[in-house]
């Protein structure tokens, strides 16, 4: 454990105490480590041998993501709470592996706030490495993808630059809270706001990695998305709930419009949410404090097919440009046209106005 850079600086008592509280556990090649979606309740350490980190792709096979050798760690999300593993880990050969409980490694911390600093810190750089290395990929991508003809010539360059902006900001943040914790002498109320900050950005990524997820299996898919049936309103109504701290931090008015109440659209229902959470989202973010985000209806016809309109209107000062909108933008365009309609943005005199056009045939 001492050659682990997840305890790089700690004193010899402290990493002797953490190895009494490990289990030690054997592996065979090809055993289960553990699954994806299984809760996360321990921090893994290899000592010896490799393991793989795969999960299952949107045709059900298995993707590798990766292989980690001794003195690597995984499971890492046990420093910050125990939500689901994201991903499936399997013994590559006979491993050995340092399985370190949360309840345990959380009463270590507690009682040990030099020794946490000093595990917060180098966790924080571990992440903010890998976060830099899958920048430089989605860089690499957009540059190889210029020389490709048709479609993806103009849609991969502007995904990736707008997803390695989008990691840039949590790269940063994450880098700067990891020299911070070099303060040892930090306060509980200060740590508590720094890690606060880890887990807001990393929760930030593991949404645009879902993103990611959804316009892959939009672009995979031979056929239109399945539809259903379903009140607008009623998914407005979940997600002004769900953003209404956001809201109030700004003093934004989310207004909608009475008539979604009775409007059912044929939609994918967690597309659209996604969709619908992504521009409300961003009417909130573009908007001035104490501005209104007004969500209007209107039906109409194109042709002899029958249309709605949603309009969502901001009163920011800014003027919107593909480079200020993130990735949500480019999420919300794909998933509209996979339902056959169109995505409009326009500046007006006091905000912007972003309007989907969706069939209701």
């Amino acid at each position: 454990m001492e050659q682990m850079k997840l305890f790089s600086g700690l004193e010899v008592d402290r990493i002797q105490e953490l190895r009494l509280l490990c289990q030690r556990c054997e592996y065979r090649g090809s055993d289960l480590v553990f699954n994806e979606g299984d809760r996360g309740d321990a921090l893994y350490l290899i000592e010896s041998g490799q393991v793989m980190v795969s999960k299952k792709d949107h045709h059900d096979d298995e993707e590798i993501l990766g292989v980690l050798e001794p003195g690597e760690f995984f499971g890492e999300m046990a420093l910050l709470d125990r939500s689901f593993r994201s991903a499936r880990v399997t013994a590559l050969e006979q491993t050995v592996l340092l399985v370190l409980p949360s309840e345990k490694l959380e009463q270590f911390l507690q009682h040990n706030p030099r020794a946490a600093m000093m595990i917060y810190r180098n966790y924080a750089m571990h992440l903010s490495g890998r976060l830099r290395s899958v920048s430089d990929i989605f860089k690499k991508i957009a540059i190889e993808s210029k020389k490709l003809k048709g479609e993806i010539e103009t849609i991969v360059p502007g995904i990736m630059s707008t997803v390695t902006d989008e990691l840039r900001s949590p790269v940063e943040v994450i880098h700067s809270v990891s020299q911070v914790l070099d303060d040892v002498l930090m306060d509980e109320i200060h740590r508590k706001k720094f890690l606060a900050s880890i887990r807001e950005h990393t929760d930030h990524l593991a949404s645009l990695l879902d993103d990611i997820s959804r316009i892959v299996q939009l672009q995979q898919q031979e056929t239109s998305v399945k539809k259903e049936s379903i009140s607008v309103g009623t998914i407005f109504e979940k997600l002004t709930t769900s953003l209404q701290s956001k809201a109030q931090k700004k003093h934004v008015m989310i207004e909608i419009d009475p008539k979604a109440k009775s409007l059912k659209i044929p939609m994918h229902r967690s597309h659209m949410e996604r969709a619908f959470f992504h521009l409300l989202d961003r009417g909130i973010k573009q908007n001035r404090d104490g501005g209104t985000l007004s969500v209007s209806i209107e039906q109409m016809h194109e042709g002899k097919r029958p249309l709605v309109a949603i309009t969502f209107r901001d009163e920011g000062e800014g003027k919107p440009s593909p480079s200020s909108e993130g990735f949500g933008l480019a999420l919300v365009e794909h998933l509209i046209r996979a339902h056959g309609g169109k995505v409009l943005l326009k500046k007006t005199k006091g905000g912007s106005d972003l309007t989907v056009s969706l069939p209701l045939d």
